[in-house]
């Protein structure tokens, strides 16, 4: 029996190791958090004052949009499009980019989701699908600095894990066409991460 009892015990504290060292919630969560600037498939930038000012712009919009304050967003154009105030896109550029990045509010030159009311300060929004997207696939995460240093995939459309909507399956690993490095710093305000540079990697 105490041969048992020890047999067990071992097995037990192996899977558990097992479970700790295979243990991606970390990482899946880095995900979460990107999907809307990977969406954008931004150039590469070393610090936010560098990223492509449309780039910000077309983020900060989609983090209003899809997340949880989203539904406080109840007055409409004409056209049906979501009013949004320009203060809380600013808000939503600090949390993505941190709190120097300066949003530069304008009109897009092409036609595209949102147009801006600058007599009212407002934007109007009409969301399309992110389907056709990349989706994030954060393979590592280790700390350098004063940062976070993440080694994100990005997951095509024609991925198989990504043949229903939602997030990637958990028992098949995406397989990424490119990767990228993404630094992360915290916000001192906050002590929240934002994306503090982006940079090419080659795999």
């Amino acid at each position: 029996l105490a041969l048992v009892g020890g047999c067990f015990l071992a097995a037990a504290i192996g899977t558990k190791v097992h479970s700790a060292l295979t243990d991606d919630t970390r990482l899946r969560q880095y995900d979460q958090f990107l999907t809307i600037v990977v969406a954008q498939d931004p150039q590469p930038f070393s610090s936010p004052d560098k990223a492509d000012s449309d780039f910000v712009l077309n983020a900060s919009l989609w983090q209003c949009m899809t997340s949880d304050g989203a539904a406080n967003y109840t007055d409409y154009d004409d056209a049906g499009r979501t009013i949004v105030p320009l203060g809380d896109v600013v808000d939503a550029c600090h949390q993505l980019f941190g709190p120097d990045c300066q949003l530069q509010p304008k009109n897009p030159a092409e036609e595209t989701f949102f147009e801006y009311d600058s007599q009212n300060a407002q934007f109007h929004v009409a969301l399309y699908s992110l389907d056709s997207t990349y989706i994030p696939y954060t393979e590592s995460a280790k700390k350098k600095d004063d940062m976070v240093v993440l080694k994100v995939g990005y997951v095509p459309p024609s991925d198989d894990t990504r043949a229903q909507s939602g997030p990637a399956s958990s028992n098949v690993t995406p397989k990424p066409v490119k990767y990228m490095e993404y630094d992360l710093k915290t916000d001192p305000s906050t002590q929240k991460q934002y994306v503090y540079a982006v940079k090419a990697l080659s795999e």
